[in-house]
C-alpha cells in the first residue's frame, strides 16, 4: 500500500465500526485484544472476498478501528445502511460515484472519501468493478476531533 493510504489510516484512528458489527449498525465489541501491530496483504484479502458469498470482508477489529474490503460489480446496486460511525473509503480499483446526502463524489483508484456518521450514502453509477478499503471508527460523542485542523472539504477549522 502506498504512503497516502497509510497516512489516511494513521489519521483515521477514530474511524471504524460497522464492519463486523450487528445488523442494527452498532459496532460489535472486539472479541480479543488487538495485536500491537498488524500487516495485511491485499491480494490475499481479495481472494478471501472472491471466495465468499458476501460483498464485504471485515479483516481487522480493534477497540476503536475496523477495516474491511468492499466489492461491488459494475452496475450493481449498493444497498448499504446508514452507519453510526464515521467512515473513510479508499478506492483500490474501479470507477463509480459516491452519493453522500446530496453530494456526488466521483471516485476512482486512489480516491479517498469521508462520510460522517448518520449520513445516508451509497455508491452509484458503478462503471467498473469497484473495490474499496473501508475504515470505520468510533465517532466522538462530543463532536469532531481537532486532530487534523482541517474540515473534510480541506478548509482550515477555526
Amino acid at each position: 500500500m502506498d504512503s497516502m493510504l497509510w497516512t489516511a489510516l494513521a489519521l483515521s484512528a477514530p474511524l471504524l465500526a460497522l464492519a463486523a458489527g450487528s445488523a442494527s449498525g452498532s459496532p460489535a465489541p472486539p472479541s480479543v485484544d488487538p495485536p500491537a501491530s498488524a500487516g495485511f496483504d491485499l491480494r490475499t484479502l481479495e481472494r478471501e472476498l472472491a471466495g465468499a458469498d458476501e460483498r464485504y470482508l471485515p479483516f481487522f477489529d480493534s477497540r476503536s478501528l475496523r477495516l474491511g474490503l468492499y466489492a461491488l460489480p459494475a452496475g450493481a446496486f449498493d444497498g448499504q445502511p446508514v452507519h453510526e460511525d464515521d467512515e473513510i473509503y479508499y478506492v483500490v480499483r474501479g470507477r463509480a460515484v459516491l452519493r453522500a446526502a446530496d453530494e456526488l463524489i466521483p471516485v476512482e483508484p486512489g480516491s479517498i472519501a469521508f462520510v460522517r456518521a448518520g449520513v445516508e450514502h451509497r455508491f452509484i453509477d458503478i462503471e467498473e468493478d469497484l473495490e474499496v478499503l473501508v475504515i470505520f471508527g468510533e465517532t466522538p460523542k462530543d463532536g469532531p476531533s481537532p486532530a487534523s485542523g482541517r474540515e473534510p472539504d480541506g478548509s482550515s477549522s477555526p
